[in-house]
């Protein structure tokens, strides 16, 4: 075959409007396509990320849709939409960000990755908050010295030579939580590296396609993630949780039983918290005032996504991502 020619390799009627058809010509594997509006598209029936067959999976909109982790490529190849970044856009992320993440990249001198500050448009997202707090303090980053237990998965930028050193993406092909699987293998070849928090300036929309969606993509990282963070910092987030149910409940309690005194004490404290997750969620996040007040809701759900979670890891069930069974056992996409 000669490179950059034209050859014929099937009849276009042959593929028909929002159907994908999978063939092998001039020994490469092709995945053809035909988009709602009738124009075709041919990529390399490879899905980028983890190998998967786009023959498999669908078109959506002007993209063929990866059926394993749902990545989305448009006509010419090019990767439109990452589901684990949610649905960013070039506004998202502005030049002055860009800029200030290759200045972090340079003055670091290792791989270096960032969480993205969480932006909010319905009333679901607020609870993601207690879920966002929880992954950055698992991974040590507010702790003066922070330990890295993991990457961020949004935002990486990491040197090739310590990319291919580490075997990339294919060496943590069989962990649920690949970001964090990066860092273990960073540290395991002895790389150093940074994270950091995104402001305004590097931000993006996570969970735009409704409460399931926000609530499934947890119950995927959860018990994984707490069984990858170290035992100082799951002891630190332990106690941190536990006071946080424990205040409300003494609230509830001593309303019951008419102790005045102990329930003035622990009003107080209910506040006091209010006030410290108000001031830390803007950190973090578009997170309105309501949302940290009412944080033994956010708890309730928290609570619950947890178990679940724990309960499909110990007895080793699939994980819903993206309408797309995941097993926690680590098994890859055939």
């Amino acid at each position: 075959m000669i490179s950059n020619q034209w050859y014929a390799i099937l009849p276009s009627k042959a593929v028909k409007k929002n159907q994908i058809v999978g063939v092998k010509r001039l020994n490469l594997e092709l995945a053809l396509f035909r988009t709602d509006k009738g124009e075709l598209g041919c990529v390399v029936d490879q899905c980028t990320h983890r190998g998967a067959a786009l023959s498999r999976g669908k078109v959506k909109g002007d993209c063929i849709q990866c059926p394993f982790h749902g990545l989305q490529f448009d006509q010419t190849g090019r990767c439109t939409f990452i589901p684990a970044n949610g649905k960013a856009t070039v506004q998202d992320i502005s030049r002055y960000a860009i800029l200030r993440l290759m200045q972090a990249y340079s003055d670091c001198g290792c791989t270096i990755s960032a969480q993205p500050f969480h932006k909010t448009e319905k009333a679901y997202e607020q609870l993601s908050m207690l879920f966002n707090f929880i992954q950055i303090a698992a991974n040590g980053t507010a702790l003066p010295k922070p330990l890295g237990v993991g990457l961020y998965g949004p935002v990486i930028l990491i040197p090739k030579s310590e990319y291919n050193r580490i075997g990339g993406h294919e060496s943590v092909k069989m962990s649920i939580v690949e970001d964090m699987a990066l860092g273990h293998r960073l540290k395991e070849n002895g790389l150093s590296y940074l994270l950091f928090i995104g402001d305004k300036e590097l931000s993006f929309r996570m969970y735009g396609d409704g409460l399931k969606a926000l609530l499934q993509v947890w119950l995927k990282n959860m018990a994984a993630g707490a069984a990858k963070t170290t035992p100082s910092v799951f002891v630190m987030v332990f106690f941190w949780i536990t006071s946080l149910i424990s205040v409300p409940l003494h609230v509830i309690y001593f309303s019951i039983s008419g102790n005045f005194l102990w329930l003035v004490m622990y009003s107080l404290l209910y506040i006091v918290w209010a006030t410290i997750l108000s001031s830390l969620s803007k950190r973090i996040g578009q997170f309105r005032p309501l949302a940290t007040v009412l944080f033994p809701l956010q708890m309730v759900v928290f609570l619950g996504v947890f178990a679940v979670s724990v309960f499909k890891k110990i007895f080793r069930l699939n994980v819903i991502w993206k309408g797309r069974a995941v097993s926690v056992e680590g098994k890859t996409c055939k």
